[in-house]
């Protein structure tokens, strides 16, 4: 049924990488989770309201996203240009977040085309 909860993801990381963040997914146009072979989770979240990607790699802090203008998905050739939050992602990391830039990358383009500022 629409509006019925999907998932609820627990926090598998130490009390060092911070609070894990906690939102509604109807605040975001994209919610994409990622979890590696070692267990590091990821977050990916699109938000047209502010024009932003909001990346959250707990391995350096849940409490450290990395905040990129949305018009960087359709400027940048590699989906991890501008991911510098203190870790590197790891090969598996970087396919997911190119999974998640070609979700996102159409919507995007789509407000930049319209004159929002994507």
């Amino acid at each position: 049924m629409p509006g019925e909860e999907i998932c609820t993801i627990i926090n598998a990381h130490v009390e060092n990488c911070g609070q894990p963040p906690q939102f509604d997914s109807d605040d975001f146009d994209y919610v994409s989770y990622f979890e590696n072979a070692h267990g590091d989770q990821s977050l990916f979240l699109y938000d047209s309201d502010e024009s932003e990607i909001v990346v959250y790699l707990a391995d350096a802090g849940w409490e450290n996203p990395q905040i990129l203008p949305a018009r960087l998905l359709v400027e940048n050739t590699s989906p991890s240009d501008d991911v510098d939050i203190g870790v590197r992602p790891d090969s598996s990391e970087k396919l997911w977040l190119k999974a998640c830039k070609s979700a996102v990358k159409p919507r995007v383009e789509y407000a930049l085309q319209a004159g929002d500022d994507g």
